[in-house]
């Protein structure tokens, strides 16, 4: 086996999570529905903080997504349901795993398959995908059989399941692989950037950032080469600017490649709503665009800001501090 391309692969299932707009992958259902299954408690607890660094809600959750669309999927003992900004359970926790909703649907899985439920919770699109990610410009990446490919919102297939992953559209254009080489498809299902990467993100702002050699550069539209290859590891933000690793250290670059301020941070993920979690001796704040600490670290671990909110996990021991 490639480990490095194994690796790859799991960067880039997780654009899922720290993508545009998307939260549910693969890894994230398997994690909680291995949890549920084992019958075993998380040593941590998810709350939400503003951007001021105080808790809107409490640390409660086993697991919790970002927020999208007014609400936030959340694991209660072993499953999921969604809450509203003041924390109230809007949506009951009887499903197995569930992502954020994008374009008024969510991904929420019953007996082991995926479909699509509405704000009220009822299932819109029947489970019989595994996975499923979000929609996106009236798109989701769904895969049947272990072939992925993508359905509209009536639930049919407008693309061929037909690729080893799919991936949420961007800009008009997704990533998909094949044969363990990623491209670019347009929304008819064309390739439009040829399966030449080890892994590819979305594109922002007219560029991508793609894998080469095992180093992270950046294409435009045209399929041109817009940066060489030289970051280690990249994580996309909403704000335009992403966060690239060179070696150990964390800092920050331009959708074209072109960095930002220095390359100083032990973990950084990417800028959303201005702010961007980072860390510093084993704990996890955020900074702003000027890598200031606007939140100070003193949490185990945090997530990007979404309707002005974010995602933050503490220790069980540290849930009333």
């Amino acid at each position: 086996m490639d480990l490095r391309r194994e690796r790859l692969k799991s960067v880039g299932l997780w654009i899922a999570l720290v993508g545009v707009t998307a939260l549910m992958a693969e890894t994230l259902w398997r994690n909680w529905d291995a949890d549920r299954q084992a019958h075993r408690p998380t040593a941590y607890k998810y709350g939400y903080i503003d951007s001021t660094g105080q808790f809107m809600v409490p640390p409660q959750f086993d697991l919790a997504g970002d927020f999208s669309e007014g609400l936030a999927p959340v694991r209660i003992g072993f499953e999921t349901g969604y809450i509203d900004r003041e924390g109230n359970l809007v949506i009951p926790a009887r499903f197995e795993s569930a992502g954020s909703f994008s374009n008024g649907l969510a991904a929420a899985q019953m007996d082991g398959l995926v479909g699509y439920i509405d704000r009220t919770g009822t299932f819109v699109i029947p489970p019989r995908f595994f996975p499923a990610g979000v929609f996106s410009q009236g798109l989701a990446p769904v895969a049947v059989h272990g072939a992925y490919g993508y359905i509209d919102r009536n639930g049919e297939f407008v693309i061929p399941a037909k690729y080893d992953r799919a991936y949420p559209f961007s800009e008009d254009l997704a990533v998909v692989t094949l044969n363990g080489s990623a491209g670019f498809i347009d929304r008819s299902g064309e390739v439009v950037i040829p399966f030449a990467y080890e892994a590819c993100l979305p594109f922002q702002q007219g560029f991508a950032f793609v894998c080469l050699g095992g180093k992270w550069g950046v294409v435009a539209k045209t399929g041109l080469i817009a940066q060489e290859p030289r970051f280690d590891e990249v994580a996309l933000g909403a704000d335009g600017i992403a966060a690239v690793r060179m070696g150990e250290k964390w800092g920050f670059a331009k959708s074209d490649g072109t960095p930002v301020g220095e390359v100083e941070f032990s973990r950084a993920q990417a800028f959303s709503e201005g702010l961007a979690p980072a860390a510093s001796n084993g704990r996890y704040g955020y900074i702003d665009q000027h890598g200031a600490w606007a939140i100070s670290p003193r949490f185990h671990r945090t997530f990007a800001f979404h309707d002005g909110l974010a995602r933050v996990r503490v220790a069980r021991d540290e849930e009333r501090r």
